[in-house]
């Protein structure tokens, strides 16, 4: 598993790559745009680049207001599907405080994925730095980016990992599936993000179950709203909450590390296998991973958890529903590989 892929996984950036508009734009268009003379909805100064067709909204607020409602209707393509039949695939846009680029064509992102850094560089809205912090794999590059990518993903690639992880699914689903009842609907995009959220606070630090999960849940519901939430941050507004589930979060992983700091000393055990994420970058010896940085990419390691992991495999149950033959063909070939490893 890439770690800073699975990073990227927030629900909102699945169909849509936002991009900076400060950066080099140019022929970012469908050809049925560029076909058409210019209008009041592209730029036409003769001495900068000339930007798609596209509204910037209202001021300050842009179309933020109606891309989150959108997100959290019964149609949240509305917002896109819009905006394409009206300029086209690629379109400019004001979103979460700041001007863009959207594009929904899948050569312009293949584009864009494809180019080297100095075309275009990383950039997240104004919320999700404020969320993250500066210490996130998302935000620091260099040395320090490279040694805790190279430690973490060595990690949740090594096949102890992996079968712990299909013990636990097994476990907790099974737990789920023990409460599920025959007269009442079972909403399985609920019970996925249930499990996942599960195995990756034990994969992670080490959490399994009781008051300490579910503090730490109940806070990571709170922080994961200000993820798409207007960039504003006066106390009442989503963004104050969730910053502040972000600190309570922090406090609550700062003090496992502690714990395990001191269970290590006093049972000097060096060459201990780690059990979770942050036993591997505890044996570490860079100063610069410090605990409040490793407590704080915990808590954004989960995001993967709470949307996009278990709207996979909610499409996944549906799919394989609707396809007997393929799922035969699943179970029988890795069967008897799952049963290996939860013995």
């Amino acid at each position: 598993m890439d770690i800073s892929s699975s990073l990227l996984l927030l629900s909102f950036f699945l169909f849509v790559i936002i991009i900076f508009i400060f950066n080099k734009i140019n022929g970012l268009r469908t050809s049925s745009v560029s076909k058409k003379k210019p209008t009041e909805h592209v730029s036409t100064h003769s001495y900068g680049p000339r930007f798609p067709q596209g509204s910037l909204g209202w001021p300050i607020l842009g179309e933020t207001i109606e891309f989150v409602s959108s997100a959290y209707s019964d149609h949240p393509e509305s917002f896109m599907d819009k905006r394409r039949v009206m300029y086209g695939r690629v379109f400019k846009s004001h979103i979460f405080g700041t001007a863009t680029i959207v594009s929904t064509d899948a050569e312009v992102n293949k584009a864009v994925l494809q180019s080297d850094s100095t075309a275009f560089v990383p950039f997240y809205p104004k919320t999700v730095r404020d969320l993250m912090g500066k210490s996130s794999i998302l935000l620091i590059n260099g040395s320090l980016h490279r040694r805790f990518h190279g430690l973490v993903g060595s990690f949740l690639k090594s096949p102890p990992l992996k079968a712990q992880i299909v013990r636990d699914m097994h476990k907790f689903l099974s737990e789920s599936m023990d409460l599920w009842s025959e007269d009442q609907p079972v909403l399985l995009q609920d019970v996925s993000k249930n499990v996942a959220f599960k195995v990756l606070a034990k994969a992670l630090i080490s959490v399994e179950k009781g008051e300490e999960l579910e503090e730490l849940k109940e806070e990571f519901e709170q922080f994961i709203r200000g993820l798409m939430s207007l960039p504003i941050n006066l106390p009442g507004t989503q963004l104050h909450r969730s910053l502040q589930a972000k600190k309570k979060m922090v406090k609550q992983v700062e003090k496992i590390i502690g714990d395990k700091v001191r269970r290590e000393k006093n049972k000097e055990e060096d060459g201990a296998v780690a059990k979770d994420v942050v036993d591997v970058l505890l044996k570490d010896s860079s100063e610069n991973l410090t605990h409040n940085l490793i407590a704080n990419n915990m808590i954004d390691m989960m995001i993967p958890g709470h949307d996009s992991v278990p709207v996979l495999i909610t499409l996944a149950v549906k799919f394989l529903s609707d396809s007997p033959t393929a799922l035969h063909f699943l179970t029988v070939t890795n069967l008897n590989h799952i049963q290996v490893m939860i013995v």
